[in-house]
């Protein structure tokens, strides 16, 4: 293959604006871009032709450029052009086997072309450089109109893989793949229709930015893929076997592309969700690294690692989907588990993100820390420690001024207390005075809460509570479950994750800050200041223990089994707030695709229930902020863990919901 060092520029003169004229003589629509420049150029008592250059926006002089309106013509520049009219190739590379023949002609305008001589098998061509990243490659394109055609347009392309467009003459059909050719392998990643033409010119144009594949034809994407398998490589153009098809203006642009760049928010910490683009891989990478140091804080609580963790029996297979969504999306990891086996166990391809990602590797809960306190109070009531789920919160004064004292557990596990006079529903900062229930502005946790009228002192329920989804109360089950448990929380927490759950590594449990003590707390002074939250850190195959003791609970009918199936049994009605999209074929326009949060109807005691498409299955649900996910089937024996740097940009229901439902990925 011929090493490309060179770059061609086009020298441009512009064409001096000129006075109007009369009526053109002829229909120059027709003509191509050059011999419409050849003319204007050349016969210059013919204004008609400056006309006609004029009204397409075109520069003539040596060559001639159009000045397309691409998605990339404000941040790109030429790196080669190729319109044939030199009676050469140049820089069009041809693997000259005897079979693979083109020839350049003269069109009906007198314009040059490259047209391939038809045969049994492929006609192709290379372009531009091996180490072409950020590129678009254009050109001109007319198929014969006696026969159906195809054509290929590739990027990137190495032996490692490549991205391939392709339009059918015929149907208009047009597609992107992403292919190994030397593997057989050729995966469809996007698909759409074109208004197609035979023995007409049409505009083609493929365009790799980033992860960002986009494929026009006539000015228009036709389809669009986000994918980060295949890096760099040549431009290639491919007519396929028995096809007719002649090439034009053969345009390479080099894309200036700021992927690198991080996008700040102004949450610290994580990503918010209801952003509607996925982030860059930079921006990912960044925010999983912020949020990481948090379990290493000072006031976070850690549990040391079991001396006889679970071990799992491992059948691994692969799927496509699965490739695309972890070079792709946004999950970090993702595992299925089905009847005492692992499925599918992946993570995103190394160097994708600038940390390394492994079994050891940390990931917030967020909410699902949620489920886990629901989880923990339930052993804490097996262990003698809390008579019922409907027993009051009482006997604990911290609370005794506040509209949560008196009320009973189940009324907090279920999410209908009464709060929304002070915390609004999703919320997670109090209403009257903005402050946030977690980080630093919430020192001293809910003995704080508490001395404030504005937002816990002397508060009542709201009458006739309904469901609204409260960070706030779930620190408050945490907070109670710490002070019913007292002086044994130590041994408490650590004999449930080390005994009961069998964790492999340190479980991180966030904490609020201690009031006066920032930079130490001990077990008494966080439970007499109320300073726990739900939320926890742990690593991937940690979160699938939990998961599966939960399960192991529900299906061998102990007493925390017992618990689960009563939160479960009293569930109530979710559906509350815009972001509840119903079912799964549905997307939540704003914001992405559905998640197994936002198809769930019910409320279990903190866990989310009956999601669309799984009725009459006893499924329980966590979830959390930035896309964290584990779906348990406890009839099946199924279970599916993901987690994730930001929620929306992953397709659960590929993912967890077929699994879920079927056993595998379909």
């Amino acid at each position: 293959m011929v090493n490309m060092n060179f770059y061609f520029r086009i020298v441009c003169a512009l064409i001096a604006s000129v006075m109007a004229t009369h009526a053109l003589s002829q229909d120059l629509s027709g003509w191509s871009d050059k011999t419409v420049c050849r003319l204007a150029s050349s016969q210059q008592g013919a204004p008609q032709y400056l006309q006609e250059a004029k009204n397409r926006g075109l520069s003539c002089g040596s060559g001639v450029v159009k000045q397309q309106g691409s998605v990339i013509a404000n941040n790109s520049y030429t790196m080669f052009s190729e319109d044939f009219e030199n009676g050469d190739r140049r820089d069009v590379q041809v693997d000259d086997n005897g079979n693979n023949k083109w020839y350049i002609k003269q069109d009906e305008d007198g314009n040059s072309i490259f047209c391939n001589e038809v045969t049994h098998l492929w006609a192709d061509y290379n372009l531009g450089s091996k180490n072409g990243a950020n590129y678009s490659i254009s050109y001109r394109m007319k198929f014969a109109a006696d026969k159906e055609g195809q054509l290929e347009t590739h990027i990137r392309k190495t032996n490692d893989g490549d991205y391939r467009a392709s339009i059918y003459s015929l149907s208009g059909r047009a597609n992107i793949e992403f292919a190994r050719s030397a593997d057989i392998f050729y995966e469809s990643i996007a698909s759409g229709v074109a208004s197609t033409k035979v023995d007409a010119w049409s505009e083609i144009q493929l365009i790799a930015s980033g992860n960002d594949i986009n494929y026009l034809v006539d000015g228009k994407i036709v389809a669009s893929a986000t994918d980060s398998r295949a890096k760099n490589g040549f431009a290639m153009i491919a007519v396929a076997p028995n096809s007719a098809v002649c090439i034009d203006d053969i345009v390479v642009s080099k894309i200036k592309v700021k992927s690198d760049e991080i996008t700040f928010f102004d949450q610290e910490y994580e990503i918010p969700d209801n952003i509607a683009s996925q982030p860059n891989d930079a921006t990912i990478s960044h925010y999983y690294m912020k949020n990481d140091t948090l379990r290493l804080r000072p006031e976070a609580y850690k549990v040391d690692a079991s001396s006889n963790p679970v071990k799992f029996v491992k059948q691994i297979e692969q799927h496509k989907v699965i490739d695309r969504e972890m070079a792709t999306k946004t999950a970090f990891s993702y595992l299925y588990y089905e009847d005492g086996l692992v499925i599918y166990d992946a993570m995103p391809p190394d160097g994708r993100f600038s940390m390394e990602l492994d079994n050891s590797s940390y990931f917030s809960s967020h909410s699902m820390g949620k489920s886990i306190t629901s989880y923990i109070i339930g052993h804490a009531i097996c262990e003698g420690y809390i008579k019922s789920i409907d027993a009051p919160i009482a006997d604990w004064p911290l609370m005794e001024n506040t509209l949560f004292y008196g009320q009973p557990l189940i009324k907090l596990l279920n999410m209908n207390a009464g709060d929304t006079n002070v915390i609004k529903l999703w919320a997670g900062k109090f209403t009257k005075t903005g402050r946030n229930i977690h980080g630093s502005q919430a020192a001293g946790g809910l003995s704080s809460f508490a001395k404030n009228p504005l937002e816990l002192a002397n508060t009542k329920p709201v009458r006739a509570p309904k469901f609204s989804y409260s960070n706030l109360t779930a620190d408050v089950l945490f907070n109670y479950m710490m002070h019913r448990v007292g002086p044994d929380f130590d041994s408490f927490i650590a004999n449930f994750y080390q005994n009961k759950v069998r964790i492999e590594h340190p479980i991180y449990l966030e904490m609020n800050p201690i009031e006066g003590r920032p930079d130490f707390a001990s077990t008494q002074d966080r439970i007499k200041q109320g300073v726990g939250r739900y939320g926890i850190s742990a690593t991937r195959y940690d979160y699938l223990r939990i998961a599966k003791a939960m399960m192991d609970n529900w299906q061998n009918d102990t007493c925390e089994g017992a618990y689960l199936k009563s939160i479960y049994d009293r569930r109530v009605a979710a559906k509350a707030g815009e972001r509840r999209v119903g079912t799964w074929p549905k997307k939540d326009r704003r914001w992405g695709e559905a998640d197994f949060s936002r198809v769930s109807n019910k409320y279990a005691g903190q866990f989310w229930s009956d999601p669309a498409g799984l009725s009459g299955r006893n499924v329980l649900i966590m979830t959390g902020a930035n896309g964290q996910t584990i779906v348990m089937d406890m009839d099946k024996s199924r279970i599916v863990v993901i987690s994730a740097g930001k929620a929306l940009h992953i397709n659960q229901k590929k993912l967890a919901y077929e699994p879920i439902k079927y056993g595998r990925i379909r």
